[in-house]
């Protein structure tokens, strides 16, 4: 969540071996760039003594570090992007006489978040 985040920045940000750290709270994931001075496994004690489950992911399994977007958060992006443009629809439609298509798109919209 928002507070875990802040929470992480504090810890982490004054660090001198830290250089940058990336996190998604959607996906509960944290990047952080450091120097060799830093090794990983202190980082995930200095988390885990605020009992936030962190634990190291090889990198080779994430699939890029930095701004741009792995498949998952392009599907997850994707899908979000497609429910508010139903839920705008949703909303527009029975104010020009569709109420049965706003209906439906309604329910494509529930569809979706739990798919």
């Amino acid at each position: 969540c928002g507070m875990e985040a802040k929470l992480i920045r504090d810890m982490l940000g004054p660090l001198e071996a830290v250089a940058e750290v990336k996190i998604s709270v959607t996906d509960r994931r944290v990047n952080v760039e450091h120097t060799d001075g830093l090794a990983p496994e202190s980082i995930v004690d200095m988390l885990n003594r605020k009992h936030l489950g962190a634990s190291l992911q090889d990198k080779s399994v994430v699939e890029s570090v930095g701004s741009s977007f792995n498949h998952a958060e392009i599907v997850r992006l994707t899908v979000n992007a497609t429910q508010i443009v139903l839920f705008a629809a949703t909303l527009a439609l029975p104010r020009v006489g569709f109420p049965k298509m706003a209906y439906g798109l309604a329910w494509a919209c529930v569809a979706m978040s739990v798919a």
